[in-house]
């Protein structure tokens, strides 16, 4: 009867070495799961931050872009503008600057008129 006895704690105590090993291979597998899981939420969170900050970029290039063309325009306006007015007023203020100096009396010319 003790050998009885001994083969059964022996059994359950085999039993239990099984459930014990039983349960860290579950437990590893779930934690090896948990970590291929946690994984592929950070690389997905990542890419999704990658691709945002690519677009914020390329949006910003474009409205850089569309800025420099609307300045470069204006810069051509600006310049055909004033273009038209120097050939337009060009005479008339050639005019004046001759008309200025032949009222102007220089030194030399005091003597003489004297």
């Amino acid at each position: 009867m003790q050998s009885k006895v001994i083969n059964d704690i022996l059994t359950v105590e085999d039993r239990a070495d099984s459930i014990v090993s039983d349960a860290r291979k579950i437990a590893d597998e779930k934690l090896s799961a948990a970590d291929e899981k946690a994984s592929e939420i950070v690389r997905k969170a990542i890419d999704d931050e990658q691709a945002q900050g690519k677009q914020a970029l390329a949006d910003a290039e474009a409205k850089i872009s569309q800025s420099l063309q609307t300045y470069e325009e204006q810069l051509d306006e600006d310049s055909s503008k004033e273009s038209a007015l120097s050939d337009v007023d060009a005479d008339a203020i050639a005019e004046k600057i001759v008309r200025r100096i032949c009222a102007t009396v220089f030194q030399s010319q005091e003597g003489v008129s004297k």
